[in-house]
């Protein structure tokens, strides 16, 4: 059964409609022949699609007034939520109140209106900073942050709601999210090799998977449609995970510019990382994590719709014309 047959006329709640995820997802879902209802935190960024309801909850927290946001909702995607800030913009219990407890609110009053299909986006880091084995959803949880921690706890809360309720629950954990509109640590990258910075990270032997945003939405799509989603979680990620040197280069080829890449003994770089308070963010590139997504792909059908270099290059296009004062 198509898409468009499945969804047609059926009103789907997505959180943080206006973001980088959220804005694309909408449109897929509206072109799906859904009704949309579009929650956003602040008035002030409201965005503009033609056929989306716009409805604006504030800060998402365990006190969100639900009530008439649910009418005669029957599928709920919820991907708002604080972003992995590593602590520098957002307290631990903020994150806490939005990610967890926020997300168990919401199921529940989900549950309680009658939802029929919760879909939640948490994050490959359930599973660690880093993991030199190939990692599968029955893999440990090794949440290294509050960020993690708090996906962590909201998947938790949202199994407990479902076996409690009979709402049925999808639990997607994709890799580190890149495509136009991208903001946060492969921005920052894709800044530092636009603008020539020297990168001491050429004698990096590690694999991390990342996901172009148009597979995330598919297999969201996926997720939300499929019969067989109900119940389970699925990691998501792009088919090739790539070593950090080999991402530099393949950024730097699809910007035109050259790699400027040294080999540092990663001994060094670790040790640097300590001293300097920046373990996290060194670790996320130095070392592996990796996901095998043979799950989603044998349980529900998905298929990743674009290869990295295709992803790559879209991204760097949109770098490109928007990134103003960035390159020169």
């Amino acid at each position: 059964m198509g898409l468009q047959l499945v969804l047609s006329h059926q009103k789907i709640l997505i959180t943080g409609c206006n973001g980088f995820i959220g804005k694309p997802l909408s449109e897929r879902c509206l072109a799906s022949g859904g009704r949309v209802v579009g929650v956003v935190r602040n008035p002030s960024k409201q965005m503009s699609i033609k056929g989306i309801s716009l409805k604006c909850v504030g800060e998402i927290g365990p006190d969100t007034d639900w009530g008439e946001t649910l009418k005669g909702v029957e599928a709920v995607i919820h991907l708002a939520g604080i972003a992995d800030t590593s602590g520098k913009t957002a307290s631990v219990r903020r994150i806490h109140q939005v990610n967890a407890a926020g997300t168990e609110h919401l199921a529940r009053c989900a549950a309680h209106a009658g939802v029929r299909r919760f879909v939640f986006i948490s994050s490959i880091k359930v599973h660690g900073e880093t993991c030199e084995a190939l990692i599968r959803e029955t893999d440990p949880l090794n949440p290294c942050s509050d960020y993690a921690a708090s996906k962590m706890n909201a998947e938790t809360a949202i199994w407990e709601i479902s076996n409690t309720t009979g709402m049925e629950a999808v639990i997607l954990r994709p890799a580190v999210v890149y495509g136009p509109g991208v903001k946060g640590g492969f921005f920052q990258l894709m800044s530092w090799i636009a603008k020539g910075t020297p990168l001491p990270l050429g004698a990096i032997q590690n694999r991390r998977s990342i996901l172009f945003i148009d597979n995330l939405i598919e297999g969201i799509m996926n997720a939300l449609t499929h019969a067989s989603a109900a119940g389970k979680t699925f990691l998501v990620a792009d088919p090739d995970a790539l070593s950090t040197p080999e991402l530099i280069r393949r950024l730097s080829n699809s910007l035109s510019v050259s790699a400027r890449l040294y080999d540092v003994p990663v001994s060094l770089l670790r040790l640097l990382a300590v001293v300097c308070g920046r373990k996290k963010e060194w670790m996320s590139l130095t070392g592996s994590l990796w996901a095998d997504t043979s799950k989603i792909q044998e349980e529900i059908g998905w298929r990743p719709t674009a290869s990295v270099e295709t992803g790559i290059q879209k991204t760097a296009l949109w770098f490109r014309e928007n990134a103003t004062g960035v390159i020169a």
